[in-house]
């Protein structure tokens, strides 16, 4: 993952001068979005409304997967994962898949002969939320929806437009919706989980500070971010309660991370200072800066146990409420992708993915999967003792993997030829 990153961060820098140069960077850095506020509540369809979109079942599937033995969980537990035009749910003991939905644009576009045609946008998968018996996901880019799908069946239940979109740079963000007392929250809009209908929509402006990126939800407040600023907005009624940037000069490069009345993210150096990037605590209820480190590549956070741990150029572990440095852990290549399970377990990703004790640092095993220059990881999950992730090469093909958790010994693996995102098990 973390390759990948810093290939996005190294073209964003690059796009970022070009544009600044020609033609003013607001145009470039602000994703597709639409302001449409009606969804259609209406279900089993496979065209979405304004006919720019279908969803069918899918036409191919990946090959079977190689089985050394399955892995433990629940009977029915299940994995979900996307790829950009694919949204598959697989059994997540052996591997198999249950059922599969594809997504593909049915606008024509028209180039004139011997004209050099830039390529239109396809419609992509962001990371689904699953939530009782519907799996909530966005879709973007040609139009922007939110969908539900039935968890067993895989069948639409209804489809809401609106303007949640998939971010690339200058941070990753894959778009999961937030889901509470039957409302799914996605992009700026709060719809009724039962049928899509729009409850309200946050007030922002997203020509001008891009798009809304949600990363949590703590009793009746969102916390989101956009390019440059974070926000808090009530849950209830879509108010913003505040809206704060660490650095105005520094987009944000990461997932911010909610714990204990505090908000943890990092922002990417500028332009001008490419090394300057810093990693800061903001109170959660004001959003008033509280204390900031300067940290390089910042990548994500967890939190467990009363500390925080940062994936930037290197590994860190902070005491959460002080800030004092508890180790550092230097691996083959930046830490990214981070995940925390009981027992004092940090697992992430680097060259492979590695298993650490999460009070001192110390390798408890480590497995390269493939490992080379050319090859990122999708961020490890662990669920029922086994870690779940997915290894995608240089071409865009993934191999996605369930390891023991306790020794990182494989239990299965299995091939796509598509780029697979962040994964849900549920």
């Amino acid at each position: 993952m973390l390759k990948y990153r810093w290939q996005k961060l190294c073209l964003f820098a690059a796009l970022f001068t070009l544009c600044s140069l020609l033609i003013g960077c607001d145009s470039f850095v602000n994703a597709w979005i639409s302001t449409r506020s009606t969804p259609t509540g209406t279900s089993l369809h496979s065209t979405l409304p304004g006919n720019n979109v279908a969803i069918s079942s899918c036409q191919d599937r990946p090959s079977a997967p190689v089985v050394t033995r399955n892995a433990p969980g629940r009977a029915q537990q299940t994995l979900y994962v996307s790829t950009y035009t694919h949204l598959y749910a697989m059994n997540a003991s052996n591997g198999t898949v249950r059922w599969c939905q594809q997504v593909k644009s049915t606008r024509q576009f028209e180039c004139p002969p011997g004209a050099h045609c830039p390529q239109h946008p396809f419609p992509t998968f962001g990371t689904p939320k699953v939530i009782n018996d519907a799996v909530y996901i966005c879709i973007s880019q040609d139009g922007d929806y939110t969908v539900a799908f039935n968890r067993k069946s895989g069948s639409l239940l209804w489809s809401a437009p609106g303007d949640c979109g998939v971010v690339n740079i200058p941070f990753a963000d894959y778009a999961a919706p937030l889901v509470k007392d039957n409302i799914v929250y996605s992009g700026s809009y709060a719809l009724r989980a039962q049928d899509g209908k729009a409850l309200w929509r946050v007030a922002i402006n997203q020509d001008a500070d891009g798009t809304l990126s949600l990363q949590a939800l703590v009793d009746n407040t969102i916390y989101a971010n956009t390019q440059n600023h974070i926000y808090a907005i009530d849950a209830r009624n879509g108010k913003i309660l505040w809206r704060s940037a660490p650095d105005e000069s520094e987009p944000i490069s990461g997932p911010l991370v909610v714990s204990d009345q505090r908000i943890f993210v990092g922002t990417l150096g500028s332009i001008g200072s490419p090394d300057a990037g810093s990693f800061y605590a903001l109170d959660a209820n004001s959003g008033k800066v509280l204390r900031n480190y300067h940290l390089h590549f910042y990548q994500g956070a967890v939190v467990q146990n009363g500390n925080i741990y940062i994936g930037a150029q290197n590994l860190y572990a902070l005491n959460k409420q002080t800030g004092s440095v508890l180790w550092v852990k230097q691996l083959a290549g930046q830490g990214t992708g981070m995940s925390v399970s009981p027992g004092n377990v940090l697992y992430i990703n680097a060259d492979g993915t590695y298993a650490l004790n999460s009070m001192n640092g110390k390798v408890l095993w480590h497995e390269s999967l493939g490992s080379s220059p050319s090859v990122y990881f999708v961020p490890p999950v662990v669920v029922s003792g086994v870690v779940y992730l997915a290894s995608i090469d240089g071409q865009g093909r993934s191999i996605l993997y369930a390891l023991n958790a306790s020794n990182g010994t494989e239990y299965w693996h299995s091939n796509y030829p598509y780029q697979l995102e962040p994964l849900t098990v549920a």
